[in-house]
C-alpha cells in the first residue's frame, strides 16, 4: 500500500512538472531567460514589449500574434519562425535573422530592420509603414499587398523579391537591387529609385506617378500600362524597353539611354 503511495505522488510530481514546461511554452513566461532563449518554443499570443534583449532566439518558434512592439531585440534569431499578426511596432530589430520566417499581416510600423537577413521571409499584407531595411537582405522576400508607404529601403538586396500589389508612395529606394523584382500593379507614387537597379523588373500596371528614376537601371524592365505621369527619368539606362506599351509622354526625360 505505501509502495503503491509513494508511485502515486512520483506520477503526481511529474505531470505537474509537465504542465508547469507547457505552461512557460504556452507563453507564461517565468524569467528574461526563457524569454530570451526559447527556440521552437510555443509562445502564441505572448506579450514581451518595451524589453531590452538583444540576441534572443527563438528559431522555428510559434509566435502567432505575439507583442514585441518597442524592444530592442537587435541581432535576434526569428529564422523559420510563424509570426502571423505578430505585433513589432517601433522595436529596434537591426541585424536579426528572419530567414523562412512567416510575418504575414504582421504589424511593424517604425521598427528598424536595418542590416537584418530576411531572406525568403513573407510580409504579405503586413504593416511596413515608416519601416527601416537600410542595407537588409530581401533576396526571394514576398511584400504582396503590404503596406510600405514611407519605408526606407536604400541599398538593399531583393533581387527576385515580390511586391506584387504593394504600396511603396514616397518610399525611399535609392541604390537598391530591385533585379528581377515583380512590381505589377504596385504603388510607387512620389517613390526615391534614383540608383536603382530595376533590371528586369515587371512594372506592369505599377503607379510610378512623380518617381524619381534617375540613372536608375531599367534595362529590359516591362513598364505595360506603367503610369510614368510627373515620373523623374534623368540618366536612366532605358535599353530593350518595350516603349509601345508605356506612355511616358507626360513624364520628365533626359539624357536616358535607349
Amino acid at each position: 500500500m505505501k509502495k503503491n503511495y509513494q508511485w502515486l505522488v512520483l506520477l503526481s510530481l511529474i505531470l505537474l512538472s509537465a504542465c508547469q514546461t507547457i505552461k512557460t511554452n504556452r507563453g507564461s513566461i517565468a524569467n528574461d531567460e526563457e524569454v530570451t532563449n526559447c527556440p521552437f518554443c510555443d509562445l502564441r499570443y505572448v506579450n514581451i514589449s518595451s524589453k531590452n534583449i538583444p540576441d534572443s532566439h527563438y528559431q522555428g518558434a510559434y509566435l502567432f500574434s505575439a507583442n514585441f512592439s518597442g524592444s530592442n531585440l537587435t541581432g535576434s534569431n526569428f529564422s523559420s519562425t510563424v509570426l502571423v499578426k505578430a505585433k513589432f511596432k517601433r522595436s529596434n530589430l537591426t541585424n536579426t535573422n528572419f530567414q523562412n520566417a512567416n510575418l504575414g499581416a504582421a504589424q511593424l510600423l517604425g521598427a528598424d530592420l536595418s542590416e537584418s537577413n530576411l531572406r525568403n521571409a513573407n510580409f504579405n499584407k503586413a504593416v511596413l509603414q515608416y519601416t527601416g531595411f537600410i542595407d537588409a537582405t530581401l533576396i526571394g522576400s514576398t511584400f504582396i499587398d503590404a503596406d510600405m508607404r514611407d519605408s526606407s529601403l536604400k541599398n538593399v538586396r531583393a533581387r527576385s523579391a515580390m511586391f506584387t500589389r504593394s504600396v511603396l508612395t514616397n518610399a525611399d529606394m535609392r541604390w537598391g537591387d530591385f533585379e528581377g523584382v515583380d512590381f505589377s500593379n504596385a504603388n510607387l507614387e512620389g517613390a526615391d529609385l534614383t540608383m536603382a537597379n530595376l533590371r528586369g523588373a515587371n512594372l506592369t500596371a505599377a503607379n510610378l506617378k512623380n518617381a524619381m528614376l534617375l540613372y536608375t537601371n531599367l534595362e529590359g524592365a516591362i513598364l505595360n500600362g506603367t503610369i510614368m505621369d510627373g515620373a523623374q527619368i534623368v540618366g536612366a539606362n532605358m535599353k530593350r524597353v518595350d516603349f509601345t506599351k508605356v506612355d511616358l509622354s507626360q513624364a520628365k526625360m533626359s539624357s536616358v539611354i535607349k
